[in-house]
């Protein structure tokens, strides 16, 4: 098992940790949307209760690994400059705000969501006033059973604004599932990229 001051080795030790949790979760998801289809509430509970352990330790294996790869350029400006930036994304920021809430506040609450689509085009433009409240539920379809998401966590307002932010005009990302793919991925490529331009020793 690779230790933090064994280069990028560690890192990649705990991105293959979060994989681990990560396929876990997914299973998870797919038996609790099975027992909620079934009415089995007792099992559907079982399963987000696993779901919750598999997120948590997902989210301790990607925070190690951001805090391994900055032990990795701790000893020069340019690169980490360089993996700052790369911390800024909307993905990232995200998952500061899970990871701050869930360490420093609150477990995080997890949610069911619907995935909808829409049947009808309804041009309302010039045709009924901003200020009117219009219900559009009977135009929507629901699709499938309802996907598992989180919370806005219990942190600071500006992390709030963007952690809500990152899903704003996407519904799939308010999956967790989607998210933990979607930042797994994007850590991933920070190790490639990192690599390509010397960033990390390899023992």
């Amino acid at each position: 098992m690779p230790q933090v001051g064994e280069g990028i080795a560690s890192v990649e030790w705990q991105l293959g940790q979060a994989e681990f949790f990560l396929q876990h979760m997914r299973g998870n998801e797919t038996m609790f949307q099975r027992a909620f289809s079934a009415d089995n509430v007792t099992k559907s509970r079982k399963e987000r209760e696993l779901f919750a352990y598999n997120f948590n330790a997902f989210l301790h294996s990607v925070r190690t690994a951001v805090y391994f790869m900055s032990a990795c350029v701790k000893r020069n400006d340019d690169h980490r400059a360089w993996l700052s930036d790369r911390g800024r994304s909307a993905v990232s920021r995200a998952f500061m705000a899970l990871r701050d809430s869930s360490t420093h506040k609150r477990p995080l609450r997890f949610s069911l969501t619907y995935q909808t689509q829409g049947m009808y085009e309804v041009p309302l433009h010039g045709l009924v006033s901003p200020n009117i409240k219009v219900d559009l539920s009977e135009f929507l379809e629901v699709r499938g059973p309802p996907m598992i998401t989180v919370d806005p966590p219990d942190v600071s307002s500006t992390l709030r604004a963007e952690y809500m932010m990152y899903y704003t005009g996407d519904e799939r990302r308010k999956s967790v599932i989607f998210m933990c793919e979607d930042y797994l991925g994007e850590l991933r490529a920070t190790v490639v990229l990192g690599e390509k331009r010397g960033a990390w020793r390899r023992s």
